[in-house]
Order: structure tokens, then sequence, then C-alpha cells
């Protein structure tokens, strides 16, 4: 487990020296954030919907940019794991005394804590300030479900990457599926606003589970029953995603790893 835990550490180590690409990547949520405002609050009116208001979509589009900066290490892994396959440098990796799956994930998770804690605890801090209402335990409640969201876009992208022992190019499977996430994830506009058909068709699947609950739950637009389902989704796609991925893996390994090398 030290091993693992290094890889963890040494990932934090390596953030200071891009500290100011760090900052850099979130200057640009101000000023999305107010297009953003004076679009839907110029539609909304006009379409007649009380479902949702102006700065309701604000505050969840805040927390839905600071998901998908947090979440881009995830990003990388279908494409890392259809490299190393292809070039046959996972060899490598498979001779070595580590779980190869796992020490990406620690990897990953420790960029992910890093781009996602620090700024969701200062738009909290901030919001606080300014009189909105903030209780640590609907606060826990949102990281742990931005943890589980994470985990899940890192499960899909590595399950995508596993299947490049059988598949030579999987990276038309992963962009078509990243189009897929942007409507049904609620990326592009809150589940809320789709069509209910959409909205049936998402929830059949794990994509909400990624960005779309967490942000809901961080802006504080879930009620108790709802949470409670978010997790329960959240939990089951985690284990069943873990499942696929060991056997995916362990099928792969066994007899299709020489593939490119």
């Amino acid at each position: 487990m030290k091993k693992y835990l290094d890889v963890f550490q040494m990932n934090f180590k390596n953030a200071r020296v891009f500290q100011l690409a760090f900052v850099l990547s979130f200057l640009a949520i101000p000023v999305q954030l107010v297009i953003t405002y004076f679009f839907w609050q110029r539609i909304l009116p006009a379409s007649g919907s009380t479902v949702i208001s102006a700065n309701n979509i604000v505050s969840y589009f805040l927390y839905v940019d600071i998901l998908q900066l947090g979440f881009a290490p995830a990003m990388y892994v279908t494409y890392d794991l259809w490299q190393k396959i292809n070039q046959g440098t996972l060899l490598v990796w498979l001779n070595r005394p580590i779980n190869y799956p796992f020490m990406i994930f620690c990897q990953s998770l420790s960029d992910h804590l890093l781009q996602t804690y620090l700024p969701l605890f200062c738009v909290e801090i901030l919001a606080a300030l300014l009189g909105n209402p903030f209780t640590i335990g609907s606060f826990a409640l949102g990281l742990l479900s931005a943890l589980l969201g994470f985990v899940l876009l890192f499960e899909i992208q590595f399950t995508i990457g596993c299947l490049t022992f059988w598949l030579k190019n999987v990276l038309v499977v992963r962009d078509v599926l990243m189009s897929v996430l942007f409507i049904l994830g609620g990326l592009v506009i809150p589940l809320d606003l789709t069509p209910v058909l959409i909205q049936k068709i998402a929830f059949l699947t794990p994509i909400p589970a990624v960005y779309y609950f967490p942000a809901r739950l961080l802006a504080g637009q879930l009620d108790p029953k709802t949470i409670l389902q978010n997790f329960a989704l959240q939990g089951f796609w985690c284990l069943g995603l873990g499942l696929l991925i060991a056997i995916l893996w362990r099928s792969g390994t066994r007899d299709k790893v020489t593939y490119g090398a």
C-alpha cells in the first residue's frame, strides 16, 4: 500500500511546479457565469419556465465548471491506456509488483482532490460571507458525491480503455460517449429543463451521477429523498463498473496483452 501512497503524494508535490497554470485554469469561470446568468435571465421569462430560476442555474453551473476542471485527470485515462496497450509498454507495468489500475487511480485521485476540494471550499466560504446558508453536513455530502462522481468518470474511462485489448481504436468510442455525457450529464443544460423522455433515458445510465447530481447537491438544490437516491445510484454504478473493470482487465491481460508488443 505504501507504493500507492507514494504515487498519491508525488502528484501533490508535482502540482507545485504548475501553480500558475492551476490558478489560471479557474479564471475563465467568472466570465462563463456572467454570460450564463444573462443568457438564462433572458431565456427563462420568455419560456415561462418556473422549474428553476436564473440564479439557481448560475449556482448550478458554477459547481459544474469546478467539477469539470477537477475531473479532468480522469478524462485522459482512456487515451493513456489505449496508448500503452498498442505500444506494448503495458507489459513493463504488468511485470512490476503493482496493481496498475489502482496505481493510475491514485495518480488521478490526487490531481482531482487538489483541483476540486480547495476551490469548492473557497466558493462555499465566499457564499457564506455573502449571506447564503452553509452547513458542514451538507457540504461534506456534496464533497462525497463529487468524489463518487469522479470515481464513476474514472471507471467509465478505464472501461473504455480496456476495450483496446479487443478493439484497435477505442478513442472513437470515448468521443461518442463524451458527447452523450455532455447532453445527458447536465453539462449543456440542467436535466430539469430537458424533455421527460431524455430525463428517463439519462437516469437509466450512470451519466447523471457524474456531474449533475454532485453539482445539484453542492448548490443545495436537492431534497433529502433525492439525496439518498443519488448516493444509492452512485454506489450502485461504482460497484458495477468496478466489477466490470476487474473482469475486463483480467481477461485482457491474460491472453491479449502482447498486442502491439
